[in-house]
């Protein structure tokens, strides 16, 4: 009998130990953040000097760089040494991805991750234990700071490829989390938030901005969660203002990208995003250089904590700005601004009913596609615009009509799909991943 036993057992002590490493990094963030900057900052480069050295000696990718820049992991030992690496990008991991994975690593034993493409270049990401765990007890520390409680009821809106199982301590009633996809009709989902009555809900701006929208519409009352959180995607004034005046509340937003986590965020202050410089190094760069406070420049992101697959001077597309000033709140960690970030259009299907971006941006499930652009031309009309990958067959022309589809809830759509050499980018270099041709007026406050 025991012997029918040892893999469920070992699973669970696995776990157990996953959720005290867990914690324990919890309950040192959640002091580290009141420390002094110069303390944060020898941390923080201590960090960068490790994984630097390890890059070096075990990814072959890092080693080959440094060789050919005639430099050695000695010759980076702090933050401004970094200027030194050239930027990484999106489309050089994936044609180097084996050479960017450690060596030493057991991949079996690693987590594997797809970027969302809302860039319309989807990537598949490796994370070991320990980088798991940094990316829980940060978004844990992140919660509680913008003030969620051990028994909140919560509900995140996500695609259903991304539901996750339900930890032991839900089973208790801590942090008890229901998910909800992005598939589904607002008026259905909205539905659900009312039988559940959430505490807390963790959604992106554009589901919220619908889910208000037809909340004011058709006059709908009872859902009053008392907090609500706001990730994945650029969040303008407007669409805060029109959050915060519907529920009454102070919306609270957070930065971050699948490949690092959520990685900066507010506090009850809004003074900013507080950035975790224990875990990451951020720069903001304008033709290479280092920008002044308050100068946007595109934001570049070095990974401190991921051993499987490191990640130096990544560039996230995105465009922001850091501040000086330490923040009201007391909180030593550095604030940034997001000046230009991830946005998409609305779609709006022949029955006039208008779907989140997030609906049809799903396509890194599909294998086969190295870049992508999704097109509305018409309410029951939709180009997709797709870049060959490794692996590409007819089966991804096929799943890619099918995960759209789905996102349009099943309605009528001719869903055309066009295999081109290049997808045109806009000025930043970016590629907008969800365009939509037709006049959407009807949106508010988008």
């Amino acid at each position: 009998m025991a012997f029918y036993q040892r893999k469920p057992i070992k699973r669970l002590i696995d776990n157990s130990f996953f959720q005290i490493t867990q914690s324990r990094q919890y309950f040192k963030l959640k002091k580290s953040q009141w420390l002094s900057r110069a303390i944060l900052k020898k941390i923080q480069e201590k960090k960068l000097r490790t994984i630097i050295k390890y890059a070096y000696y075990n990814v072959q990718y890092y080693h080959d760089l440094f060789k050919s820049l005639n430099l050695t992991p000695s010759d980076i030992k702090n933050v401004n040494d970094l200027n030194q690496i050239p930027i990484l990008t999106k489309s050089q991991i994936q044609n180097k991805s084996q050479k960017i994975i450690a060596c030493n690593i057991d991949k079996n034993s690693c987590t594997s991750n797809t970027t969302s493409g809302s860039s319309g270049k989807p990537l598949t990401l490796l994370f070991d234990k320990n980088a798991m765990s940094n990316i829980g007890s940060r978004h844990i520390r992140n919660y509680f700071e913008s003030g969620g409680h051990l028994r909140d009821k919560i509900v995140t809106f996500t695609n259903p490829n991304r539901f996750a199982h339900m930890k032991w301590f839900n089973h208790l009633g801590f942090l008890s989390k229901k998910y909800l996809s992005v598939f589904d009709r607002i008026e259905n989902n909205i539905s659900k938030l009312l039988e559940y009555s959430p505490d807390v809900i963790e959604s992106y701006p554009s589901v919220l901005l619908l889910i208000v929208n037809t909340i004011q519409d058709k006059n709908i009352e009872g859902l009053n969660p008392r907090l609500i959180l706001s990730t994945a995607e650029l969040l303008s004034q407007n669409v805060r203002k029109k959050i915060n005046s519907t529920f009454n509340i102070e919306l609270f937003d957070q930065y971050g990208s699948a490949e690092f986590g959520t990685f900066a965020w507010e506090c009850q202050e809004h003074n900013g995003y507080h950035m975790d410089i224990e875990s990451v190094v951020v720069e903001f760069l304008k033709n290479g250089e280092n920008t002044s406070p308050g100068e946007k420049g595109e934001i570049v992101v070095t990974g401190l904590f991921n051993f499987a697959m490191p990640l130096i001077r990544y560039s996230l597309g995105d465009v922001g700005s850091y501040r000086i000033e330490q923040c009201s709140c007391g909180r030593r960690l550095p604030l940034m601004k997001i000046i230009e970030g991830r946005t998409d259009d609305f779609l709006v299907l022949p029955s006039g009913t208008i779907i989140s971006p997030r609906n049809v941006n799903f396509l890194e499930n599909v294998d086969g596609i190295s870049e992508y652009r999704i097109i509305q031309k018409k309410p029951n009309k939709i180009l997709v615009q797709i870049t060959k990958g490794t692996n590409f067959s007819q089966k991804t022309v096929s799943q890619a009509k099918e995960e759209i589809r789905s996102g349009c809830l099943g309605e009528d759509i001719i869903i055309n799909v066009e295999i081109v050499d290049q997808i045109p980018r806009d000025k930043s270099g970016k590629i907008k991943a969800v365009v939509s041709e037709i006049n959407k007026t009807i949106i508010k406050s988008k």
